[in-house]
């Protein structure tokens, strides 16, 4: 992963493959991407606007702006200076729904 993030050019988009039991943890492969020398907003990216881009629903999904679809999350902290604030998460929004 340290050589691919070097990569010029390389688009890197988080997977939601989760194993069994592993589901709600995926946070867990952010930090290991940071700690491997990915920045926190990258790692963030590619979870977000990056996997919407790559499977082609970039144009609904993915940003957080008037007309797209938007699922959100709060976190106690600032996930862009320390990813492992995503393991704090304080709120919870789908589908214009608040379930946190």
């Amino acid at each position: 992963f340290a050589r691919a993030i070097k990569t010029p050019g390389l688009e890197l988009v988080f997977g939601t493959d989760a194993v069994a039991l592993a589901h709600g943890r995926n946070v867990e492969e952010l930090i290991c991407r940071v700690r491997a020398g990915q920045s926190p907003m990258d790692a963030i990216v590619s979870a977000t606007s990056a996997g919407a881009a790559a499977l082609g629903l970039g144009n609904s999904l993915g940003v957080v702006a008037t007309g797209y679809d938007a699922d959100l999350i709060a976190v106690a902290g600032d996930p862009s200076r320390d990813i492992a604030a995503l393991r704090h998460v304080v709120f919870v929004m789908r589908g214009g729904r608040r379930y946190r």
